[in-house]
């Protein structure tokens, strides 16, 4: 049974919030337990400046709400030395979770702001802002999304040809595309995005273009039919229904008979939906059925998939009709 066919069994496709990432709401008998969610709120805080004030370095003899949070999270733990001659004294340890923690800072901070930023009604995208998220997604991928990066490196559980070309669209940084590369010595890569990361470019096989994945028209004629990979992470809930057309549409053009299309999204939640709602033209949260449906519109079918963490992948093939 094909991926497309496995959806469409699940049933139709369903409102936001129905599957994928669920948050489960504080209540008590009389609705919302406020300070249960205030609690929540201040954790976010805590995780924040635990990094900043590296709460990891604290006395563990003194009182330290934040290093307890720290700890009643299981992001930090107490330890004793045992010999020598400091025996008996204790310090503070980050836990595998907390090192994860720790190293998706720059999410936490672009979280952190983003959520004052549009209390206050203020929907212009702040372009270092979004650099620090760039890096901040790069991280947490690394941290919490081993097994999806990995999928991607293996062409979405498909055979990767030698000498296969693959074409990150609107990839930023191309950390997924990086990660292909490496595990694929005879394969080459594009990033196209509007500031693409090339930093990393010269040394792993692969080219980078600046363009404006919709009117560079052109460029795509050129590269039509050359790729046996195009990759759309993270890039269609930022699009409304007609742009997300024209975004497969185009990655069908690049693709050689036989390629396939893998996309990246998040499960359904309320930051993202929220953001999207805020900061974009007609963006929103994507279940994957309606992606797989949308696909199926512009000539695509789903075969294979894989769900993680917080974020889920369909590798699609084409087909005529």
């Amino acid at each position: 049974m094909s991926h497309q066919e496995q959806l469409a069994q699940a049933g139709t496709i369903q409102g936001i919030f129905k599957t994928g990432l669920e948050f489960l709401y504080a209540r008590c008998e009389q609705g919302p337990s406020l300070y249960a969610i205030l609690e929540g709120a201040w954790l976010n805080a805590a995780l924040i400046k635990g990094i900043r004030g590296k709460v990891w370095e604290c006395d563990p003899t003194q009182p330290n709400p934040v290093a307890a949070a720290w700890a009643n999270t299981g992001l930090m733990v107490v330890k004793t030395i045992e010999q020598g001659p400091e025996a008996g004294a204790v310090y503070c340890q980050l836990t595998d979770a907390g090192q994860r923690v720790v190293a998706c800072t720059d999410l936490l901070e672009y979280e952190f702001s983003m959520m004052q930023q549009q209390l206050d009604n203020n929907f212009v995208t702040d372009p270092e802002k979004y650099r620090n998220l760039r890096g901040g997604l790069d991280n947490y991928a690394t941290a919490f999304l081993p097994e999806l990066r990995d999928w991607v490196s293996r062409g979405g559980d498909s055979v990767v040809p030698e000498g296969a070309a693959m074409f990150d669209m609107c990839g930023g940084s191309g950390h997924h595309l990086k990660a292909f590369l490496e595990r694929n010595p005879t394969t080459a890569g594009l990033l196209y995005d509007r500031a693409p990361d090339e930093s990393w470019i010269d040394q792993w096989r692969s080219t980078a273009r600046a363009g404006d994945v919709f009117a560079d028209n052109e460029f795509f004629a050129a590269h039509a039919g050359q790729y046996d990979f195009v990759l759309l992470s993270e890039i269609l809930h930022c699009k409304g229904l007609e742009e997300r057309a024209f975004l497969m549409r185009r990655a069908k053009s690049l693709l050689k008979p036989g390629g396939s299309l893998l996309v990246i999204e998040q499960f359904p939640g309320l930051r993202l939906e929220w953001r999207m709602r805020d900061m974009t033209e007609g963006g929103q949260c994507l279940l994957e059925a309606q992606v797989a449906s949308e696909a199926q519109d512009c000539g695509f079918m789903g075969v294979a998939g894989i769900h993680c963490l917080s974020h889920y992948g369909i590798r699609f093939e084409q087909f005529e009709g």
